[in-house]
């Protein structure tokens, strides 16, 4: 680069270096768009450094009154000097010539009245080149002055290239610069074409405070600087969760930032810098940026979620990148974030927040805008979205309907007024229809109207799938066959509408041999569809008639669940539903002559700790315990859990020098537990986090694991002798789990150290405790059986193919010794497919050579009567909790009729080696229908496709019906050709 001369012809006597001259930097604060992070010089200094007047005339890079960076491709930092003043010579103290740190090859001085456009004014490399501390002294600290032109400006601003070596150290102790004489306007400089410029985007929230809501309190990122990290011109380029230049949040139901522009602004984009794909952190589901005039004013300008379809997914990996929001450029005072963590996560990380001058812009004040504190926000906003939402579904009614109506102008003015879409009632998880949906339902009447529809309309559908408000009919008869084992749970619905004008109270009776519950499908949260038909709410017969309310355009699912009694003779039986109106639909259920077995065989436990309530969600308590301990037997929950405050305390002290217990143990918390929970086959015991607390042996298994091993192993043959005397419980049904999700190394190391110890003990009958673990499976690692657990049960908490194919590998790696099971734990649970993520748990099982069952997290974890709107809390529960009563859901359905379905997918598996020996050719049909059952079930999993469109996209929810009914049309030819086969497998 070259400068015209005249710029440099005014280096006159007064730009020369004086010891006495005035430092225009002193003081001041660099902003640094690289933060400097090398660890000898970083502090909460740093942005002071550079002007502190302290000059080092050693190793500068050993001094926090420095600054210095690495590995990276150029650093640039600016100084604010408040004013445009006259600015001569410049000069930077740096050090250069050991351990491989190099002299910069460039560093460029920029000057300017604002950051957005700036001149070159000066390269202090380049007419520097006698500079060679290297060749001179290895411990060289040295001045490079500059040689530029005198400038009035108010920025100036350095840009740093680095060696070209490998480390690219550069280290800076202190800047100076003198006022300067014959100083050229900056705007001349700028006007000249033959002078390079620098411009950049300018950040209005540079500088700025940000308030937060809740404050951010994660670890790794919390400082005194967090109000202004967002807006400091510092982005990191790497995990930013590792850096305290960042802010996070963990476990939040949400997250507001808040910034104050200190006057109407036109504001034009508008960027945030975050990351996902790494440790458990996703993007959130909903991130709203809004604006306004006042702080608890404001319009939405996007969900930059929502309108960014293709950002980096989780399964990409680490990656940090910027999101730009798709918002039309106006007129604010107040910018505001929302973020909702994703649900699985609760996680959320920023690292800067970018906003730049905009164009042509509209006043906020012209523009819907909504009143209230962040919470209601959260509301105002999800309700928008469900307008959104409904408008979406209303079109695809029309083009269904073969209307030529439009509903654009029904969703503006619903949109527009914030009345429209104010609830009747936010104290629980049932949701009616808000006033806009009833304008959406009169529109959707309209629409049944013109397809020909009158009055009820009736027609079928699978349970599994998604059910909306504004479902609209298709021409699938109500009428189904259910082909069905005595014993065995089945389940199918009758999907309703109201064509008429006015509001309809549906009346039918139910006419069945045997007990059929009946149930409507309520609507409840969900991210995707905002409201889904989920929960359960029985329908009581009132003089044999069965009753609802439809209002006009409104559809509704009715939920119809039959458990075949055992004593049912093979035939066929008719489920007979009458409606008022004269409508009539039928279930056939063809019985055949086996019975289905009393226990499943797939395991079923939650981690629910009902001897600890309050631990989770205090929603169970003493008014309503019996009535879960009912459920927990009608769902066939045969493994109970408790909390680890049943285990007995150990202290040093209860132990001899060889380890052995010689103090008694305080099993009242133990014998309370399984008093209380008496009847389950099998029982577990959780250490959580107090663990070490509760389990104090003086010795550390990771450092002293032999110590350690003695006194856990005679600890817990204490514990076996109890139980197995004083409960009469069989040890070897009683399991263990103390080290959860181990994910690291030195965890998997501890948690094999613990189960070592586990199986080493022994009861006095001579059983053991089943030890127990759910360790992370990471792909990169070599697959590693755990031979040390007798039960190994990871999370497939995305159903990818691959990693479920995975598990698969682990478990045949244990060639049969021990047994695999899985387990379901995420947030949000009831926004979760109920076929997908809860009846395809059990399904996978067939793809182990030893399953043994599910475990779920939970069915305690959520509050009563919960609001899922705005509660601050972690929903895992697929129960609902009303008062005392409880309200089960189609996902609870979904694991029981999953547990069934492997039922029956086991019975075929262990049919074939018998039948090959009776009836080679039914073998060979059994192998084939077996091998194509297990392809279904992957071929379900998505192959490669990413979480989000597991739940999301059209998905056949009868696979798991037809599996099922292909293997009941076998059994029965099994039956008649050799049913003594069959009392052999447990089915009679």
């Amino acid at each position: 680069m070259k400068l015209k001369t005249f710029l440099f012809s005014g280096l006159a006597a007064g730009l020369m270096f004086s010891a006495e001259a005035e430092n225009l930097l002193a003081g001041k604060v660099a902003v640094y768009e690289q933060k400097p992070l090398y660890r000898l010089t970083t502090d909460a200094n740093d942005p002071k450094d550079l002007t502190d007047g302290k000059i080092q005339n050693w190793l500068i890079w050993n001094y926090k009154s420095s600054v210095g960076w690495t590995r990276g491709k150029s650093y640039s930092f600016y100084f604010d000097l408040g004013e445009a003043k006259p600015i001569g010579k410049i000069r930077l103290h740096t050090s250069a010539g050991r351990s491989g740190v190099k002299m910069p090859q460039a560093i460029h001085v920029y000057a300017g009245d604002t950051l957005a456009e700036m001149a070159l004014i000066d390269e202090m490399i380049k007419p520097n080149k006698h500079l060679n501390p290297e060749a001179k002294n290895a411990k060289t600290t040295f001045w490079i002055e500059g040689k530029g032109c005198p400038v009035i400006a108010r920025y100036l601003k350095f840009v740093v290239t680095p060696s070209a070596t490998k480390d690219a150290y550069f280290f800076v102790d202190e800047i100076t610069a003198e006022p300067g004489e014959h100083a050229v306007p900056v705007k001349k400089l700028l006007e000249n074409k033959n002078i390079p410029t620098l411009k950049q985007d300018v950040n209005l929230l540079a500088g700025k405070v940000a308030l937060y809501d809740p404050i951010p309190r994660y670890g790794l990122t919390t400082d005194a600087n967090d109000p202004k990290d967002l807006t400091d011109g510092h982005t990191n380029t790497w995990q930013i969760h590792f850096y305290k230049s960042s802010v996070g949040w963990y476990g939040e139901f949400y997250v507001s930032i808040l910034f104050d522009l200190g006057k109407e602004t036109d504001i034009g984009e508008i960027r945030l810098h975050t990351s996902q794909g790494h440790g458990g952190v996703h993007l959130p589901e909903e991130l709203l940026v809004m604006a306004g005039n006042s702080p608890d004013e404001f319009t939405i300008l996007d969900d930059m979620i929502a309108s960014n379809p293709n950002l980096p997914t989780y399964e990409e990996g680490p990656k940090v990148f910027w999101v730009a929001a798709k918002n039309k450029h106006v007129r604010a005072r107040y910018l505001k974030f929302i973020a909702a963590p994703h649900k699985d996560s609760t996680f959320f990380f920023v690292d800067e927040v970018y906003v730049s001058p905009g164009k042509n812009c509209v006043s906020v004040n012209d523009l819907p805008r909504f009143k209230g504190t962040t919470k209601e926000f959260i509301k105002y906003s999800k309700f928008q979205t469900r307008i959104k939402n409904d408008a979406a579904m209303i079109r695809e009614n029309i083009r269904l309907s073969g209307s030529k109506r439009s509903v654009d102008a029904l969703e503006m003015q619903l949109r527009k007024d914030p009345a429209s879409v104010k609830q009747f009632d936010l104290k629980n998880s049932e949701f009616p229809l808000n006033p806009a949906q009833i304008k959406f339902a009169e529109f959707q009447q309209k629409l049944l109207a013109e397809a020909g529809y009158r009055g009820l309309v009736l027609w079928g559908g699978n349970r599994w799938d998604m059910f909306h408000s504004f479902q609209f009919p298709t021409k699938q008869s109500a009428n189904t066959t259910l082909k069905m084992t005595p014993g065995e749970t089945r389940s199918f619905v009758v999907n309703t509408a109201n064509a008429n004008t006015g509001k309809m109270m549906v009346k039918f009776s139910v006419s069945a041999p045997f007990p059929v519950e009946v149930n409507e499908t309520k609507t409840s949260v969900d991210s995707n569809n905002f409201f889904n038909a989920n929960r359960l709410q029985p329908l009581k017969a009132q003089g044999g008639q069965y009753q609802f309310d439809l209002l006009p355009g409104e559809s509704s699912q009715i939920f119809f669940r039959i458990v075949l009694p055992r004593n049912t003779k093979a035939g066929t039986y008719p489920v007979t539903i009458k409606f008022a109106d004269g409508k009539v639909v039928t279930a056939k259920v063809q019985a055949n002559a086996l019975k289905f077995p009393t226990s499943l065989t797939a395991e079923y436990g939650t981690w629910d700790y009902l001897n600890n309530f309050g631990c989770h969600g205090n929603a169970v308590f003493a008014n309503n315990f019996k009535r879960v301990l009912s459920l927990m037997r009608d769902y066939q929950m045969d493994l109970c859990w408790g909390h680890e405050i049943a285990l007995p305390f150990a202290r040093p002290d209860m132990f001899d020098a060889n380890g052995k217990l010689v103090k008694p143990l305080d099993f009242t918390k133990l014998d309370q537990w399984l008093n209380q929970m008496k009847g389950f086959k099998r029982y577990a015991l959780f250490g959580g986090g107090g663990l070490n607390k509760r389990l104090n042996f003086g010795y550390l298994p990771e450092k002293n694991p032999e110590e350690f091993t003695k006194r856990l192993v005679s600890y817990l043959n204490a514990l076996a002798a109890h139980i197995e005397t004083v409960h009469k419980l069989p040890v070897d049904q009683f399991r263990l789990h103390f080290v959860d999700e181990a994910s690291t190394p030195a965890q998997k190391a501890l948690l094999r150290t613990w189960c070592n110890a586990t199986t080493k003990a022994i009861s006095p009958s001579g059983k053991k405790f089943y030890s127990y673990g759910n360790p992370f499976f990471n792909p990169k690692e070599e697959i590693y059986p755990y031979p040390e657990l007798n039960i190994i049960q990871p999370n497939p908490g995305s159903y990818k193919r691959a990693l479920v194919e995975t598990f698969v590998k682990a478990d045949q790696k244990r060639n049969g010794k021990g047994f695999t099971g899985l387990y379901v734990c995420a947030n949000r649970v009831r926004q979760r497919d109920p076929y997908m993520y809860f009846g395809m748990i059990s399904r996978l099982g067939i793809l182990f050579d030893n399953f043994i069952g599910i475990g779920f997290w939970n069915i305690a974890c959520a509050a009563n009567d919960v609001c899922e709107l705005d509660y601050s809390g972690r929903t895992f529960s697929t129960w609902y909790f009303s008062g005392n009563e409880i309200f089960v859901s189609r996902q609870a359905e979904a694991i029981l009729e999953g547990r069934e379905d492997f039922e029956y997918m086991l019975l075929l598996k262990k049919l074939i080696p018998a039948l090959k020996k009776s009836n080679p050719a039914l073998a060979a049909e059994g192998e084939k229908l077996l091998a194509s059952i297990k392809a279904e079930i992957l071929s379900e999993l998505g192959g490669s496709k990413d979480e989000k469109s597991l739940w999301i996209e059209n998905k056949d929810c009868a696979v798991a019906d037809r599996q099922r009914d292909r293997i009941w049309n076998f059994l029965e030819k099994v039956s008649r050709s050799n049913p003594a086969i069959l009392k052999q497998t447990g089915w009679k």
